[in-house]
Order: structure tokens, then sequence, then C-alpha cells
């Protein structure tokens, strides 16, 4: 009974020990605005996925470069059918390439009930550069949890983040044109 109870003890106070993993916390925030087209053929001119890195949209052929821009890729542009939407590279509807990259980031997107003139306030209180923890809490707020987005209206708001969460941003649809081949937004990407 001694040795259950002393390893008891032993599991109690290992496991009291552990800690718990703690949230990162973002420091820094990008903002930019960008626009997204999709073509069936894979050119140059399919600039369908966006980078968090170099803040612009880019195509396969030169994503699939350089194994440093595969790793910032935050979400592609897809516009077929029902499947019209942003994706998150792990769940893009066509493979025509981006199976092949070294790393295709998993994205989560919930949407907001921020609304076209909160974002504008916000801006201009933040002068376009929002904390860090303003968009966290946002994200922590959203709702629908999903790795796609499907007919994004203008004026929309979401959050997404990575699965590692260090990157949380917040995106603002400006612009969808009537053939559903470019998409406008602006986001703000804590880092």
């Amino acid at each position: 009974m001694k040795k259950i109870l002393s390893f008891a003890i032993v599991l109690i106070t290992l496991h009291s020990c552990k800690k718990e993993k703690a949230e990162y916390n973002p420091t820094t925030v990008e903002n930019g605005s960008g626009t997204l087209y999709y073509q069936e053929a894979n050119t140059p001119n399919n600039t369908n996925w966006y980078s968090a890195s170099e803040m612009i949209g880019l195509s396969l052929p030169n994503i699939s470069k350089s194994a440093d821009i595969q790793k910032n890729i935050v979400f592609g542009f897809y516009n077929k059918g029902d499947e019209y939407g942003i994706y998150s590279p792990d769940n893009f509807p066509k493979m025509y390439g981006q199976e092949n990259w070294q790393t295709r980031l998993s994205i989560k997107f919930r949407k907001t009930n921020l609304t076209i003139v909160q974002m504008q306030e916000w801006a201009d209180q933040y002068q376009e550069k929002l904390p860090p923890q303003l968009i966290v809490e946002e994200w922590k707020k959203g709702y629908n949890e999903r790795n796609y987005i499907t007919h994004p209206q203008e004026g929309e708001t979401y959050a997404f983040r990575s699965n590692d969460g260090k990157l949380t941003a917040l995106m603002m649809i400006t612009s969808v044109n009537s053939f559903f081949t470019s998409i406008g937004f602006v986001i703000w990407i804590a880092k």
C-alpha cells in the first residue's frame, strides 16, 4: 500500500510540475491590401496565392521555386462553381503543383461580426497598425471555423490563424468582381 501511495504522490507531483503550453503572443503587425486572380491555366498571371511574408499575390510557378516562399503562403483563391472561395494551402480544391511544395500551411478561418465601419474606425484610430492583441481577440471571438471560406462577399470580415498560432490575421473583403475571377481585400497579419 505504501508503494502505491508513494507512486501516486510521484505522479501527482510530476503532473503538477508539467507546464501548460503557453499561447504564442505576436508582437508585430503587417498590413496591406491585395487582389488575387484565378485563371484555370497555371501561368504567371494566375496570382491566386497570398504570401504573408511578401504581402502580395503570387503565381504557382513562382512559389514552386522556393521552399521559403511556400512556407509563407496563407491562402489561395479558387473560382470554380460552388467551390468558389478562399482556401487553406492544405485544402485547395485543385492540385496542379502545390502538392509538391515542401511546406503547405494549415490555416483555419473564422467569420467575425466586425463591420466595415468598425474596421475603418480601427484603421483610423491605430493609423493602419492594429495592435496584435486586438487581432488575436477577434480571432477568439470568431465563429464557424473552417479551412476555407466559400462565397465571400464584399464587406465581410474574417480572422484566420495558422495551426501553430504564430500567425493570426484579420481580413476584410473589399471587392469581388462579377465573374468571380478576382477578389480584393485588406489584411492585417500579426506575427
